[in-house]
């Protein structure tokens, strides 16, 4: 869902502030938009005449209340920040200086997975991606058991297919899965080993 915009001088502009008689148009593929601030759904700019943005990810962006509560804990001039690599676009959820961070609660194939990633290495930033788990970790998809090294350990015997690839060793895309809102344990934890079975995981950020 798209919030930021620009106007006729390329300037960003927020959903709310927009004004009737001015004319906005997509940061991504240029095209003339029209902000909707109705009372239902969140506020957002759609493209003029129902169409849908030539902007090839624009599917698969979330749009989650979830993913737009993580989104708003950064400073504005930090979020939907369009890219730019030859002739292609695409929209980062949050750009800070060195680094792009991703919230996706909904599905990606692995194929979706990897070209963002590699989009946004080949400019030079590192990526880090939040999935939204709460709900296989509520289901018992992901489990929560002792560990005699670490103290806990996470294991999901049936990962995201878009995960298989994921190489840990690269250092240069780092994932972290939220488990829970809150409670007596980590909230959010990152994968450090994987196996065919599934990931192994310990603690190393708890909101």
């Amino acid at each position: 869902m798209l919030t930021f915009t620009l106007n006729p001088t390329d300037a960003r502009v927020y959903v709310d502030d927009t004004a009737s008689n001015m004319d906005y148009f997509c940061p991504t593929c240029g095209s003339p938009v029209i902000p909707r601030k109705g009372e239902v759904r969140r506020h957002h700019f759609a493209h003029k005449g129902g169409g849908s943005c030539a902007d090839g990810w624009s599917r698969s962006y979330d749009d989650s209340e979830w993913h737009h509560l993580w989104q708003e804990r950064f400073p504005r001039k930090n979020q939907e920040i369009t890219l730019t690599l030859g002739e292609v676009r695409h929209r980062a959820d949050v750009l800070t200086e060195t680094t792009v961070v991703e919230f996706q609660r909904s599905a990606l194939t692995p194929e979706q997975f990897n070209e963002r990633n590699t989009f946004y290495q080949d400019l030079g930033y590192k990526v880090v991606w939040l999935y939204d788990l709460r709900d296989a970790f509520r289901e018992g998809a992901l489990r929560e058991e002792p560990h005699k090294d670490a103290g806990l350990r996470f294991s999901w015997g049936n990962p995201r297919k878009a995960f298989r690839a994921y190489d840990l060793e690269r250092g240069n895309v780092n994932l972290f899965l939220q488990l829970r809102d809150e409670g007596d344990g980590p909230c959010i934890v990152r994968p450090e080993d994987v196996s065919p079975n599934g990931f192994e995981t310990c603690p190393s950020y708890i909101k």
